[in-house]
């Protein structure tokens, strides 16, 4: 387990005035958890990340593993975590895939027979059995992404931190990688923590988020969660016949509701997409004016990803009113 307590990282300027890219961050992170870390550009999530890894000091506070402080022990410590940058960095184009995996497995102190099986097992698993005894530089960017992730799995790390763990792959590749993170956490209780801008990745992988806003932690808990306590809005689809009393009708609605109404014209027949509230509002607004001509109706909530976005414009208009 991972605990971060009051974590405050401070960077000094060329002017000599002091940028706080942390400030005051508590959270935990537990075995066999997969969770998320989201936030803008320059929230703060790559410095979160090194502090995390050992790779930079915190300002103030403390970061414990398992009840003890990282930096007391920091070779132990290393030796149990992997950080994947993933993309293009990190791996040796003029190897092949089998020995990017032993040398970076060598630079964690890991040899022997057991590994020679264990990098045969991963490709195995990684559909990359095929290339592993192909120069990196032919792979696509999907199969270097999926070679990220097998060097990090191979150190049998316990903390293990994942930047966009499926970038640049297909969908069919992507969702079976993220089956295989999921049971590396569970089965072998790992603890991963994933930094993604795909939003479809994050509600499908993680097991929660961590939400930074300018250095500051402003959600921590479940996306289920997350999502209900942020839904302002029930879009509604209605598929209506066009005739002279629709028309009508809709010109009636728009000025009535004075909210945003998409119309889509197709042939005989028009779609009406409006937005409310909840679903007995959107009823009485949209679909009660049109009952005569109503051919079907679907309503849907906004995504994980549109929720994040209107939390952030919520964040940042709240800054400007208190700046």
């Amino acid at each position: 387990m991972l605990q971060i307590s009051h974590l405050t990282k401070y960077y000094e300027g060329r002017d000599k005035k002091r940028f706080c890219a942390l400030k005051d961050i508590d959270f935990e992170l537990q075995d066999d958890e997969i969770v998320s870390l989201l936030g803008h550009n320059g929230a703060g999530k790559t410095t979160l990340i090194k502090c995390l890894s050992s790779l930079l000091y915190p300002s103030e506070g403390k970061i414990l593993y398992n009840g003890q402080d990282i930096h007391q022990n920091i070779r132990e410590y290393r030796s149990r975590t992997s950080y994947t940058l993933g993309g293009e960095r990190g791996l040796y184009n003029r190897l092949t895939g089998r020995e990017n995996a032993n040398y970076l497995a060598a630079l964690k102190g890991v040899f022997g027979k057991d590994l020679k099986a264990k990098i045969e097992k991963y490709f195995e698993i990684f559909e990359l059995n095929d290339a592993i005894n192909v120069r990196v530089e032919n792979y696509s960017r999907g199969m270097k992404q999926k070679l990220h992730i097998i060097n990090a799995l191979l150190t049998d790390a316990q903390v293990i931190f994942l930047d966009e763990p499926t970038a640049g792959m297909d969908p069919l590749s992507a969702r079976k990688t993220r089956n295989v993170i999921k049971s590396m956490a569970k089965e072998q209780r790992r603890l991963i923590l994933v930094t993604s801008h795909m939003m479809n990745e994050v509600e499908n992988l993680s097991d929660r988020i961590l939400i930074l806003f300018h250095g500051e932690k402003k959600f921590d808990g479940d996306i289920a969660y997350f999502k209900n306590m942020m839904q302002k809005e029930i879009y509604c689809n209605i598929r209506l016949r066009r005739t002279a009393h629709t028309i009508e009708n809709l010109q009636k609605t728009g000025m009535q509701t004075g909210k945003q109404v998409k119309l889509t014209e197709n042939g005989e027949e028009m779609i009406l997409t409006g937005k409310g509230t909840t679903s007995e509002e959107l009823i009485e607004l949209y679909v009660r004016p049109f009952s005569d001509d109503v051919i079907d109706i679907s309503f849907e909530q906004a995504d994980l990803e549109k929720i994040y976005i209107d939390f952030i414009d919520s964040l940042e208009k709240q800054e400007t009113r208190n700046f």
